[in-house]
């Protein structure tokens, strides 16, 4: 799914201080590195080490520059091209919701105010989008939270809003880039959007329907408790508490969960139980020697 945030200076300083990359690691990096090279004014190869170094030694992850090399070179790349994202809010008036209500059917409501909301998002961004909404439409249909319909059923509600004029198609064959027709000029705001992540689940909030905001992302879900704070994702993914301690046998600080007992570093440890068979081994065959001669 696309991943539409209102503040990523804020988004990157929220990684930094949780230490933890989140369950979208790609996403992450990029949003770092748009912090270190746009408001940091870092160069390439310090974005590099510094994303490199935060993986590696504030993380709990097991760097090997193999699995991640790519991924961040790539990231980095993208970062110069897009301006790091600064929104306060995105203002939904009145008579677009009117006009979107009038539609057939839920879903059809649900697509159409993320169109709406996502060419509003990208209006703000780029000077020059003109309403305009580049993306697949699949993700598209994700976003609004209608991606369980049949292709020939996406076709025939994008075909719904075309014959309505409210959106219009790229004069390219091979563009599946669409426009949206029905933003309109109204001083009545219904809606301010500070999250525009499962932007379908909003409209239907707006609707009246029961949903929970996550404390940790802001996104919506449901729950059958209402002591419910984490949505699955960040539920799954809640840092585990962690305390530091010093290594027995080099010295070095590190960061462990709280429950451990570990007295040694990954290397160390690594080392005393390659140690620790190589003393068994040698036990081992001074008993076979022995045993020979008697």
């Amino acid at each position: 799914m696309i991943e539409l945030y209102m503040d990523e200076e804020k988004e990157a300083l929220k990684i930094l201080e949780l230490k933890d990359l989140g369950y979208r690691p790609s996403s992450s990096i990029c949003i770092l590195a748009k912090y270190y090279l746009q408001v940091q004014n870092k160069t390439k190869k310090e974005t590099e080490d510094l994303i490199i170094d935060f993986i590696k030694n504030k993380t709990k992850i097991n760097y090997k520059p193999s699995d991640w090399e790519k991924c961040i070179v790539k990231n980095i790349k993208k970062a110069e091209k897009i301006p790091i994202v600064k929104i306060d809010k995105i203002e939904i008036n009145k008579s677009e919701i009117q006009l979107i209500q009038e539609l057939t059917s839920k879903p059809l409501q649900r697509l159409a105010f993320t169109l709406l909301c996502v060419a509003k998002y990208h209006n703000q961004l780029f000077d020059k989008n003109n309403n305009w909404v580049n993306y697949q439409m699949y993700q598209i249909f994700k976003l609004a939270g209608v991606a369980n319909r049949t292709q020939a059923e996406r076709l025939c509600m994008l075909n719904e809003l075309y014959k309505l004029n409210m959106i219009k198609y790229s004069k390219k064959n091979t563009n599946t880039n669409v426009c949206v027709n029905y933003i309109l000029d109204d001083d009545e705001i219904a809606i301010e959007l500070h999250n525009m992540q499962e932007l379908g689940k909003e409209y239907s909030l707006y609707c009246g329907e029961k949903y929970i905001r996550c404390e940790k992302c802001g996104i919506l879900f449901k729950s059958s408790s209402n002591n419910s704070k984490y949505c699955k994702n960040c539920g799954k993914y809640e840092k585990i508490n962690t305390k530091t301690v010093v290594c027995c046998d080099c010295g070095k600080e590190f960061e462990i969960d709280s429950s451990s007992r570990s007295k040694r570093c990954d290397k160390c440890s690594h080392i005393a139980i390659l140690n620790k068979n190589k003393r068994y081994n040698n036990k081992r065959k001074i008993k076979k020697g022995n045993n020979k001669i008697q």
